[in-house]
């Protein structure tokens, strides 16, 4: 068999190649990379909001287990009267608007 002979031309024509297809692969690479990074970073923000919410509904679960008595009363007297008011409902008390305040524009 004889051996295979290469002009310089072949031999530089491949090397080019070979450089074309190492920058094409770190083109590649960065981009997984950068896409690794938002990705990450995304998920990182996802968890963060997940436990806002989760905190959040837990401090909903306290609030109404703590407030069943009034609202099961307020249930009762909506039934009632249709319509609940500080003086009838005292659980409103807190949240009733002095007259002041309500006749601002």
């Amino acid at each position: 068999m004889g051996t295979a002979r290469f002009t310089t031309d072949v031999v530089l024509q491949r090397v080019l190649q070979l450089l074309e297809e190492q920058r094409i692969t770190g083109k590649f690479k960065e981009l997984i990379n950068g896409g690794e990074r938002f990705i990450t970073k995304r998920v990182d923000s996802l968890l963060a909001g997940k436990a806002l919410i989760d905190s959040a509904y837990d401090q909903a679960k306290v609030l109404l287990k703590s407030r069943c008595t009034d609202l099961e009363q307020g249930v009762r007297l909506l039934l009632e009267k249709e319509s609940l008011i500080p003086e009838t409902y005292p659980a409103l008390r807190p949240f009733a608007v002095s007259p002041s305040a309500a006749e601002l524009p």
